[in-house]
């Protein structure tokens, strides 16, 4: 087995290199309802654990080992605490939850490993980078095709808010999602010299910030307008910095005034009550809306949405056994009829998994952080570049919706591009500890 593996983890980077091609597909499969996605997922996990066992570096096959054995462990202990006290007990949607959690934990550790792999042998940005975009390009065809045919799935279930997300489940995931890959086709249009290419990346940009208008999530909206704002900033930078022509600020900066003016016209504007309808309401009809205004991005309004939800998961914390306390309550907590989650990932981690849990599962994410910020530090930020300003801030991002509105952490279809930007920024602040190995 070992011999096997071993000689074939290039075939096997390459599979995880374009799964990120598969994403779309996977999800559209979901939405169908059809078990393809969650069989797909598991076998990626288990691929994953080959390839990290086997991984040619003894350090890292020493922690991932001993990492996998602590997780086994938990989720065993985890599982037994809540069969034998948690009453009712879905084991269904018990592992679900437990796999879907352990697929971003896992794909991080698979993406670190093979970029930092990767980056020594080929062209490792720019194959990601063309991988995302043609997967943002697929998710762009698809939210077209269901405008044009009005067969999207209603971002809200109230008549009173507007948007779709085509043929995909979840607003705030897809939001998650084309959040990650704006940034990453943003980053490709201030790299990319090839003008015939800037025009393709431009016309995508155009669809992907109609899609995240479209869906009429805060979300989406405000990671638009503050990654598009910084994109512009870094090209009006590079622009004094090198005396070159501005063709990135004279392709971004009106694509930014366009979205802004669009706004009032689009889901997003009529959600944020900004549409010409909206201020012909009567004060009685914006007080109904507001009722039923969807949870905002800023954390204040996002607890006062969620604390119904909140206020009943502590409640439950607080009854709930020793062993459910230290080892977590499962999915949805100790639901009496159905499971509600709070939506606010790291919240739904502490009391879904206890303190032992939220800890096992953050030790890799810390872990990594604190090698991207020792680089940093090492390196005095005196080489950091936009690839690292455009996917920093897409993590801090990806972290943000996390905590605000969930649905990405315990994603895998938005937590492998959290996975696979963490990843890219950690081999981005690797070369400035290591300048050779880097490619910039």
């Amino acid at each position: 087995m070992k011999q096997i593996i071993q000689g074939n983890m290039h075939r096997i980077e390459y599979i995880f290199i374009y799964f990120i091609l598969l994403q779309p597909i996977l999800d559209v499969f979901a939405y169908m309802e059809l078990p393809i996605p969650e069989v797909i997922r598991v076998m990626a996990i288990g691929l994953g654990f080959l390839y990290l066992t086997f991984f040619p570096n003894q350090k890292i096959q020493k922690y991932t080992r001993f990492y996998h054995v602590l997780a086994f462990v938990y989720f065993l202990a985890h599982f037994i605490t809540n069969w034998f006290i948690k009453d009712p007990f879905s084991l269904t949607l018990e592992l679900t939850h437990m796999i879907k959690t352990f697929f971003f934990i896992e794909l991080l550790l698979v993406y670190v490993c093979l970029l930092y792999s990767f980056s020594k042998r080929v062209d490792w940005q720019k194959i990601i980078l063309r991988n995302v975009i043609i997967s943002m390009a697929i998710i762009s065809v698809i939210m077209l095709l269901a405008s044009f045919t009005d067969t999207g799935k209603r971002t809200y279930d109230m008549l009173a808010k507007a948007g779709h997300t085509g043929w995909f489940f979840s607003g705030n995931e897809l939001s998650a999602i084309l959040v990650f890959g704006f940034g990453m086709t943003l980053l490709l249009m201030l790299k990319n010299k090839n003008r015939q290419h800037k025009l393709f990346i431009f016309s995508l940009l155009l669809v992907l910030i109609w899609s995240m208008m479209t869906v009429g999530t805060k979300v989406s909206y405000g990671g638009l307008l503050l990654l598009l704002s910084t994109a512009i900033l870094i090209a009006i930078v590079n622009h004094l910095r090198t005396k070159s022509f501005p063709i990135n600020v004279i392709i971004l900066l009106p694509l930014l005034i366009g979205t802004i003016l669009w706004t009032p016209y689009s889901a997003i504007g009529q959600n944020l009550n900004l549409t010409l309808t909206n201020q012909q309401k009567s004060e009685q009809d914006l007080a109904d809306n507001v009722l039923i205004e969807e949870e905002g991005v800023g954390v204040g309004i996002v607890l006062s949405g969620r604390n119904e939800f909140m206020q009943e998961t502590i409640s439950q914390y607080k009854d709930a056994a020793i062993p459910q306390q230290l080892f977590g309550m499962g999915y949805g907590g100790n639901y009496q009829r159905d499971p509600k989650l709070i939506e606010m990932d790291f919240f739904d981690w502490f009391f879904g998994f206890g303190i032992i849990g939220i800890i096992i599962l953050l030790i890799p994410v810390v872990s990594i952080g604190f090698y991207i910020l020792r680089n940093l530090l090492q390196g005095r930020f005196q080489k950091i570049d936009m690839s690292m300003i455009m996917i920093g801030l897409s993590v801090c991002l990806g972290f943000g919706i996390a905590f605000v509105a969930g649905h990405v952490l315990s994603s895998p279809a938005a937590s492998i591009y959290l996975a696979l930007m963490i990843a890219y920024l950690y081999v981005l602040s690797n070369r400035l500890k290591q300048p050779n190995e880097g490619l910039d």
